[in-house]
């Protein structure tokens, strides 16, 4: 198979995360990724939010949802799940209630695509920043939405925003790659999807998100 070949994973949290590697041109992939097709699926046994764990992801790396087991690595793949930040009261960069961490341990050539979406009737001017999705690395420092970051995203007027570790970034009024410049190369390493509760608390909007 072409070394230069793309491998993709996908989260739908509604928070959709795809695990791609455009980025990598010299490590060959996976003789299964031959016979490998799209899968995509619900985690199983699911026990509710955050990402059918039944417990809150936290905004630590100690705190944060592990993913990485709930994939094949062997292909493209689609997962969905279902985050809740309901218990935030007002906007906070360091609490706990108002971000949710997951992590992802990439094997070597991999990387992720991640699709964030809440509903926005439009009846709000708040709906469209209900939340904010950033990335970064996995090395325990990222414990904001900008803190240890590679970037962060935030306002859509259709309540979806979609952002990679190829650099993509669609479907966002504000934010960018503040603090690195895509494609990220995470070579093996691990990796956070931190989603962030901006307006969430506001009357009449979602605390709800699908990644």
């Amino acid at each position: 198979m072409n070394g230069n070949a793309t491998r993709s994973v996908n989260l739908t949290l509604l928070m959709i995360v795809s695990v791609c590697l455009p980025m990598l041109g010299a490590i060959d992939a996976p003789a299964e990724l031959d016979r490998a097709g799209e899968r995509s699926e619900t985690y199983a046994n699911c026990q509710g939010d955050d990402a059918c764990r039944g417990t809150d992801a936290g905004n630590t790396f100690a705190t944060h949802h592990n993913l990485t087991e709930d994939f094949a690595w062997t292909g493209e793949e689609t997962l969905s799940y279902y985050g809740n930040t309901s218990d935030a009261t007002t906007f906070s960069t360091n609490s706990d209630a108002n971000a949710d961490g997951y992590l992802l341990d990439l094997p070597a050539g991999y990387g992720y695509t991640v699709e964030l979406s809440w509903n926005n009737t439009g009846a709000s001017f708040y709906e469209n920043y209900a939340f904010m999705v950033s990335l970064g690395p996995g090395d325990g420092g990222m414990t904001s939405y900008y803190q240890g970051a590679w970037g962060y995203f935030y306002n859509s007027v259709a309540g979806e925003i979609t952002v990679g570790t190829d650099g993509e970034a669609e479907g966002y009024t504000s934010g960018s790659w503040y603090y690195a410049d895509p494609p990220f190369d995470v070579a093996g390493d691990s990796s956070v999807i931190f989603i962030t509760c901006y307006y969430c608390y506001y009357t009449g909007v979602t605390s709800e998100y699908q990644m």
